[in-house]
């Protein structure tokens, strides 16, 4: 849906918002006296205003939070999540998204897994599931609803949590170790860089703007190479030669007072190393107004409007939070310096925004402004029942809203691996408001002192990326609604020519969806006149077969390129330096719980408790392995070492969902990954790969016998052996033509069987002394043909499936190819696919020592809830069991009321 949004937005009354902040505010104080401006101009601004409100009333936005069990995990762990979503138009859980969309991305920002979670009154629950992870890292989760893409992708919650390798010793947490990568084995990487490599200095003037002769605020701040803040000191030289010192105040941030004129004004910086840095102030223009707001001090944020001799621009001041108009008036041009006051405790809690409009239509200043909650933020308090005791039982009782509904977690404190340092509340008030990184966010809720004020106003100042798009609101710029806001499962796309004679529009479309459960659904729609199609699909759990069948009118089946709309993610975004820099443990998330009796668990327990008798079964009979092939092409073995897996299925249904054409293996990968180089070794249609086959020596026959094998072969046999082709014994050859990755030669292992190397430079064939084992089986040429592909640097994994002493010299890569064997039969306007439906909900588990003996446990976290009902007294009560070593517990519950105000626990 694309449109200019003007030209269907009435003009609203402008008489119960002007000069009115929200309900009992102060009005704004004029200084100077009002001149009338033509009723044209005055129209027209308030036009842009009522735009504003009707835009957002129209196109409400919506925010999420997810609360996770824990702040760092280890490999084969579970994160588990709630989430909430609420409206950003007022304070209410969302009553429009029914689904949320999780992603779990790795640290070179591929997605790992993603989960469609369904939403009830703008809540839900998931996990994922940390057990078949290649590596250690910096893990990105992020969520989102689709309506929400149709605006930046900036606004989605996202989240980067270290995850380290499982412990050595099991139950051992205290020294959490990572993967590191270096220079040669570098991952690749589909996220931006963070920071451009270089130390600099960001200007944000006041408003905006500068203006020659009008003293203004400039803000600014400094970035090493990574992006990281530098505390730092120097110099403002302005252009008549004076000077005046500067310094950064809080996470390299700073401000000065800077009056421009005519010449340049440069500010020379020392970095803590001692290094200085000089950069110029950005430019002023000639004619315009500046914007100041003063938000420190006393209970009123003061804003003035400053302007130049030459500039008679009617302009109109807008307050907005949450999209919404909480105050506007018209600015005359006789008011030279026009002043407004706004009430802080009747002012809307959080970031807000000050914009000011001319009747171009333009923003010609605007300014963030953060209120800290007048009265607090709701509170979950706690108390323990009984003591802790090695896998014995614990009460917690809770005291919070009436009503609420919140999630909780209860960890082990010894085992956790990183602190935190935000919470719902700093999350719907400050951080999903503007764009970037917030280091340590509760800080600016902690307190509502001068402190506090003027290290939020900073950040208001310099983090100056809005959510709210003032322009786009008023009308100034399109706004294009791409994606639907989903009530339920659709689905939903466009079909495409598969040749020039097959017409899109009015084709009958059949889907047919079953899953292994027997589950079977169906329905049938005909296509528009650009192809387009939809369904409505009932709630339905896990993943489907899905069924596409297209006929013409008469019901005779077409070949169409039936694309389905389901591949909207956004782009990985770059992770900053602060985000993977470890947050103190700190003390103020624990409850004090007595210990007792804590021996060693396993002294304590006597022989017969701690071990088991598991009864004898007579076995009657051998049973088969069932899947051989399945088996010896197990993923495992493509997995262990590898550090990049690529889910081919999942890459060729995107690029058939969007009508293209599939690529083959070797150009998808070219275009995927830029570490790859060189070119495909193409014998046509029948297989990729194969070197001509060779005629060798005798001797070198001998020497590729499997090491198993008898050296003492007769020369009957060797006479046997040179009559047969290279390629009949062998079908796997190094060839210095095709692929290399990182100027590597590449061993191809398809299916878990050596296929070739290529890109091997000066080793060929007759280097080979043995292969482990051979495949029978040609290499597919196209992507769909394929299930997933594995890389691995390792300098030996290689070794297991080919033995060439002089390919070692060149450090090969492997790459590991699994492939369908099998596919569906081909029929004629038919797409086989897949469907997914809401991801299965799966219940934490924990061991109930009432029923079974105390046992070694070392979960870290010891219980997970994802929605704790407080009664009509605001009381809950919580049951766990203790691990069995615990003696210090942590606890984190968030929460989100219906009435959209955040709940948490802080002690």
């Amino acid at each position: 849906m694309i449109m200019k949004h003007t030209s269907l937005i009435c003009c609203m009354a402008m008489a119960a918002m002007l000069c009115c902040a929200t309900a009992g505010a102060q009005q704004p104080q004029a200084t100077a006296t009002t001149v009338a401006a033509g009723p044209g101009a005055k129209a027209t601004l308030e036009r842009f205003v009522g735009n504003i409100s009707t835009f957002n009333r129209l196109f409400p936005q919506e925010k999420v939070y997810l609360h996770l069990d824990n702040t760092a995990y280890f490999r084969g762990e579970t994160i588990w999540f709630s989430a909430y979503v609420v409206r950003a138009d007022r304070p209410a859980l969302t009553d429009m998204s029914r689904v949320l969309y999780v992603d779990l991305l790795d640290p070179t920002g591929e997605t790992v897994a993603t989960r469609k979670v369904k939403l009830d009154h703008g809540r839900g629950s998931g996990s994922f599931k940390l057990d078949k992870l290649l590596t250690s890292g910096f893990y990105e989760i992020r969520a989102y609803t689709r309506y929400m893409l149709n605006w930046d992708a900036a606004w989605a919650f996202s989240r980067v949590l270290p995850v380290f390798e499982a412990p050595k010793a099991e139950g051992d947490y205290s020294e959490p170790t990572m993967a590191a990568h270096d220079y040669r084995k570098r991952m690749p990487s589909a996220r931006a860089k963070a920071g451009d490599g270089k130390a600099r200095v960001r200007f944000f003037p006041e408003g905006g703007r500068l203006v020659m002769g009008l003293p203004s605020r400039v803000a600014f701040d400094v970035t090493g190479p990574g992006g990281e803040p530098l505390q730092a000191g120097g110099t403002l030289t302005m252009a008549d030669g004076r000077r005046v010192a500067v310094e950064t105040l809080r996470e390299g941030r700073g401000v000065f007072d800077y009056t421009p004129a005519e010449g340049s004004a440069t500010l020379t910086l020392t970095d803590s190393a001692g290094r200085w840095h000089e950069f110029e102030l950005p430019g002023a223009e000639a004619e315009g107004c500046v914007l100041t707001v003063g938000a420190i001090e006393g209970d009123y944020v003061n804003v003035a409007v400053t302007r130049s001799k030459g500039y008679d621009e009617p302009l109109a001041m807008v307050l907005v939070n949450g999209g919404n108009v909480d105050a506007a008036d018209i600015l005359m041009p006789g008011e030279r310096t026009a002043r407004r006051r706004f009430f802080r405790p009747d002012m809307a809690p959080g970031v807000s925004q000050v914009a000011l409009i001319d009747r171009n239509e333009d923003i010609v200043a605007e300014r963030m402004v953060f209120v800290s909650p007048q009265a607090g933020v709701d509170t979950i308090a706690f108390r323990a029942e009984g003591s802790l005791a090695p896998c014995g039982k614990l009460a917690l009782e809770a005291q919070t809203t009436p009503g609420v509904t919140f999630s909780l977690a209860v960890r082990d404190r010894a085992a956790d691996a990183n602190g935190a340092d935000a919470d719902a509340a700093t999350w719907l008030l400050l951080s999903s408001e503007l764009k970037g990184y917030i280091r340590n966010p509760q800080y600016y809720l902690e307190a509502d002192d001068e402190e506090h004020r003027k290290a939020a106003d900073l950040l208001m100042m310099v983090q100056g990326w809005r959510r709210y798009d003032v322009a786009q609101m008023a009308g100034s710029k399109e706004f294009v609604r791409r994606q639907p806001m989903e009530d339920g499962l659709y689905l939903f796309g466009q079909l495409h020519q598969a040749s020039r004679r097959n017409k899109t529009a009015g084709v009958k479309l059949t889907a047919t969806l079953y899953n292994r459960q027997g589950v079977a659904m169906g329905g049938k729609a005909t296509t528009d006149s650009a192809g387009m199609y939809a369904f409505r699909l009932p709630d339905c759990e896990g993943e489907y077969t899905l069924l596409l069948n297209t006929t013409n009118a008469e019901g005779k089946a077409k070949n169409y390129r039936v694309g389905i709309d389901r591949n909207f993610a956004p782009a990985p975004r770059p992770v900053w330096p602060a985000e993977t820099e470890p947050v103190p443990l700190g003390e103020a998330r624990q409850l004090a719980v007595p210990e007792a009796g804590f021996d060693t668990l396993a002294t304590k327990l006597s022989m017969e408790d701690r071990v088991h008798m598991i009864r004898e079964v007579k076995v009657k009979g051998k049973r088969l392995f069932e899947k051989a092939r399945a088996g010896w092409e197990n993923e495992q073995r493509g997995a262990f070492k590898a550090y990049v897996r690529y889910d081919c299925d999942r890459a060729a249904d995107e690029i058939y969902d969007a009508g293209d054409d599939t690529p083959t293996i070797f150009e998808w990968l070219a275009q995927k990954n830029p570490f790859f180089g060189g070119n495909e070794v193409d014998q046509g249609d029948e297989g990729y790969g194969l070197a001509e086959p060779q005629e060798l020596p005798v001797e070198q026959q001998l020497s590729m016998v499997n090491e198993g094998g008898n050296l003492q072969t007769e020369v009957s046999q060797m006479e046997d052996m040179q009559t047969e082709s290279a390629q009949d014994q062998y079908r796997g050859f190094l060839t210095r033509d095709g692929m290399s990755y990182k100027n590597r030669p590449i061993v191809w292992v398809l299916n878990n069987t050596f296929y070739m190397g290529t890109s091997t430079r000066g080793v060929s064939t007759a280097d080979i002394v043995n292969i482990r084992a051979e495949t029978s089986e040609e290499m597919p040429r196209w992507l769909d043909e394929y299930k997933s592909v594995y890389i691995s640097e390792d300098e030996e994994i290689w070794r297991n499936y080919v033995e060439a002493p002089e390919l070692a010299r060149y450090s090969p890569v492997t790459i590991f190819l699994y492939s369908h064997h099998e596919f569906p039969a081909k029929s004629k306007g038919l797409r086989h696919t897949h469907f997914d439906g809401y991801s299965r909900v799966e219940t934490f588990q924990m061991p109930d020592y009432s029923l079974m003996p105390p046992m070694a446990d070392h979960r870290r976290t010891l219980y997970w809830n994802p929605a704790v009902k407080a009664d009509k007294d605001g009381r809950a009560r919580i049951e766990l069991y203790n691990n069995s070593s615990c003696k210090q517990i942590a606890i984190s519950a968030e929460g989100i009321s219906y009435d959209g105000r955040a709940v948490v626990y802080r002690p």
